[in-house]
C-alpha cells in the first residue's frame, strides 16, 4: 500500500470518528509540503504563496467535516488550493 492511500484512510478514519482537528493535521501532513510548493508556484512571492497556504490551511480545517469523499482527498485538496489561489 502507498503512503498516499495509507494517508487518505487515516484522514478518512479520522473524519468518521468526528476527530476532525486531527483529520485536518493528517491531510496537512501529508499533502501540505505538495500544496504549498503548487501554490508557490503559482504566485509571485514566497510571501503570496505562504499565505494562501495558510489561507488553504483554514479551508482545510473548515471543510473538512463537510467533504463526502466524492473525489480523493488529494484531488479535493487541489480544488481548495486553487480556489485559495483565486479568493
Amino acid at each position: 500500500m502507498t503512503l498516499r492511500v495509507e494517508s487518505e484512510r487515516e484522514v478518512r478514519r479520522l473524519c468518521e470518528e468526528g476527530a476532525f482537528t486531527a483529520a485536518t493535521a493528517a491531510a496537512i501532513r501529508a499533502y501540505g509540503p505538495e500544496i504549498l510548493g503548487f501554490l508557490a508556484a503559482q504566485h509571485r512571492s514566497d510571501e503570496e504563496g505562504d499565505e494562501v497556504f495558510s489561507l488553504w490551511s483554514e479551508r482545510v480545517f473548515r471543510g473538512l467535516p463537510g467533504f463526502g469523499w466524492g473525489s480523493s482527498l488529494r484531488t479535493w485538496a487541489y480544488t481548495v488550493a486553487r480556489n485559495a489561489s483565486v479568493n
